[in-house]
Parts: structure tokens; C-alpha cells; sequence
């Protein structure tokens, strides 16, 4: 079975430097659309405990190539 979900197009304004930093998203290749980064960043709003430091990263990291 194949779930459609109904979507609608928006138009939005954002500051400048959040527009740059979307489209910088976007064509770095991490994320295919717009809409992928904004839907990115709903589900981490919705579940903050997903969020990991950038010190928590580097001592992972460090453990691992150790």
C-alpha cells in the first residue's frame, strides 16, 4: 500500500542569513530540498534529545581513533 500525503506549496520570507544558510544546505548535496531542511529541522524541534554537542562528537570521535 502506498501512503500519499497531501502537500501544499508556500511561498515565506526569511531573513537573509537564513535563506543563505538553507540554500547553502542545499547545494552542499546534505540535503535534496528546502523542504528537506525545513522537515529536518521540525523533527529535531519536536525531539531536542537528538541534538549532540559538538564536544560530545569530538570525544566520540577521539574513543573511536584512538
Amino acid at each position: 500500500m502506498v501512503t500519499v500525503r497531501a502537500t501544499r506549496q508556500v511561498r515565506i520570507t526569511l531573513p537573509n542569513e537564513m535563506a543563505d544558510a538553507l540554500r547553502q544546505r542545499v547545494s552542499s548535496g546534505a540535503y535534496a530540498s528546502g523542504s528537506k531542511v525545513v522537515s529536518a529541522y521540525d523533527a529535531l524541534a519536536a525531539d531536542p534529545s537528538a541534538v549532540v554537542s559538538v564536544d560530545v562528537v569530538r570525544a566520540r570521535l577521539s574513543a573511536k581513533h584512538a
